[in-house]
């Protein structure tokens, strides 16, 4: 199930960098001169330091939060004013770093004044019934509550905002892609609720905007040659990332080529297609803020359903007593603490939290009924995943330990994850491979729970409340799962 169309949090991942960067350039020639854009494009720290006389807001951990709206707009997509694309870019200074977390239009929230409502649906609802500003205002509201992030400002981008400064920063010419493999999607959206088929042959060729938009925005694409579905949100994304970096490369060659005309023609897109609250010198500061954060510290956070995930589907009852059986995502727990604990730590250690691939295996080497499952799901609170097929053992007998062992099976490559598991159990003595037992030959990192726990007082060991395997039976209850 698709809980949100992929294209509109890929573009304004992407796209959100371009409209910082080039509103500060491109905008500021609206204001001034081609003399002044072209200073502007070679030293635009020194604007800032003229123009802005106070900083720009931000909360305790020195950080810009920004919600990002994205929609279809009148053109696409049956002109709904629905939003499909929730997320917050949060821009931190020191050390520098931009965090995005992609909230999916799914989510079903509890507002005073609305009762349970989509997220998607909060920003027409209160559009319609108080006007546009606040439904700005219910969005923001919505936001802070879901990722417990204080919000400073909004941007809003639509589909042919994406079309627009595509075609400003390529020009006539367009942007030589190369399709690999060649696709046809025949349920792509077209007016009136209808579909229309898109094609793309194999082999590098040129986009213009719309081709570019069809072409991250699909969703059944069918390879041509093996019949093989491309519609996986993998396949999406490798789109998406190829296109975005086509054109990150297209602006930077413009900022060094000192282009006024095309930053200009870009600065115009963007007006005519975003609304914000952010002022021009908002804009000048975050476009210097952005330009020291290295790529490699660029972060997403995609709240989503599954097994050890953050969300889930709710049983058909529950959806039959709240949106008529429709499809929709509560949090884990029902409440928003977990996602609120798990996007404090990406942002405290991005590079920790995020390593959510590594396969890891928790053994119970004490007499504790249980302990593995609580440990391993207080590890998941802590933004660690640990999936059951990985091992989770509660009754591991072949040898009681002493202390608790944390094992790096990786050649070192796990060591911070270790030392931040062993910051989270507060015990634990981290040793290389060793030939120690593995449940499975696939484990990264293994976790074997020592007698020290003994000495710890029941209270701390049931701090996580949900046995581990209770937390998986709940997950495929909820989604419908039967084996």
């Amino acid at each position: 199930m698709d809980s949100s169309d992929s294209l509109v949090k890929w573009l304004l991942t992407g796209v959100i960098s371009i409209i910082i960067g080039v509103l500060a350039f491109g905008g500021f020639f609206m204001f001034r001169t081609t003399q002044a854009l072209l200073q502007a494009v070679s030293d635009p720290t020194s604007l800032v330091q003229h123009l802005v006389t106070e900083d720009t807001k931000t909360d305790e951990k020195d950080c810009t939060n920004i919600l990002v709206l994205g929609g279809g707009g009148k053109e696409y997509d049956d002109g709904s004013e629905l939003v499909d694309s929730i997320m917050v870019a949060s821009l931190c200074r020191d050390p520098a770093k931009l965090v995005f977390v992609s909230i999916p239009r799914d989510l079903v929230l509890k507002l005073d004044d609305f009762g349970y409502r989509k997220v998607n649906t909060l920003y027409i609802l209160a559009k319609h019934q108080l006007g546009e500003e606040h439904a700005f205002d219910l969005m923001w509201e919505a936001a802070e509550k879901i990722t417990n992030l204080p919000i400073h400002y909004y941007a809003y981008v639509d589909f042919r905002g994406f079309v627009d400064i595509f075609d400003a920063l390529t020009g006539s010419g367009g942007l030589m892609v190369d399709v690999d493999p060649g696709f046809v999607d025949r349920e792509f959206p077209g007016p009136n609720y209808s579909y229309r088929t898109v094609r793309f042959e194999q082999g590098l060729q040129s986009m213009d905007g719309e081709k570019a938009l069809q072409y991250v925005r699909s969703r059944h694409g069918v390879s041509l040659d093996e019949n093989i579905s491309v519609a996986s949100d993998f396949d999406r994304s490798r789109r998406q990332q190829q296109i975005i970096s086509l054109l990150k490369d297209k602006l930077k060659d413009l900022l060094i080529g000192n282009d006024p005309s095309a930053l200009v023609d870009t600065a115009v897109a963007l007006q005519k297609n975003y609304s914000t609250n952010m002022t021009f010198q908002d804009i000048l500061l975050l476009a210097a803020l952005w330009k020291k954060v290295d790529i490699d510290h660029v972060y997403n956070i995609v709240l989503k359903e599954g097994p050890g995930e953050l969300l889930y589907v709710p049983s058909q009852e529950v959806r039959n007593q709240l949106f008529n059986g429709g499809w929709i995502l509560r949090p884990d727990g029902d409440d928003f603490n977990t996602i609120h604990k798990y996007i404090e730590r990406v942002l405290k250690n991005p590079e920790i939290a995020l390593r959510g691939t590594v396969p890891i295996e928790v053994l119970n080497g004490t007499k504790i009924p249980g302990l593995a499952g609580k440990i391993a799901n207080t590890l998941m609170q802590e933004g660690i995943t640990v999936y059951p097929q990985y091992g989770i053992r509660n009754t591991y007998s072949k040898k009681q330990y002493e202390g608790t062992v944390l094992i790096d099976r990786s050649q070192g490559q796990n060591l911070e994850l270790l030392k931040e598991i062993q910051r989270i159990l507060g015990k634990g003595e981290i040793i290389a491979e060793t030939t120690e037992p593995q449940a499975y030959t696939m484990v990264g990192v293994t976790v074997i729970l020592g007698n020290d726990y003994e000495e710890a007082s029941q209270e701390n060991i049931n701090s996580a409340n949900i046995d581990i395997e209770d937390y998986w039976l709940k997950q495929r209850t909820n989604s419908g799962a039967t084996n």
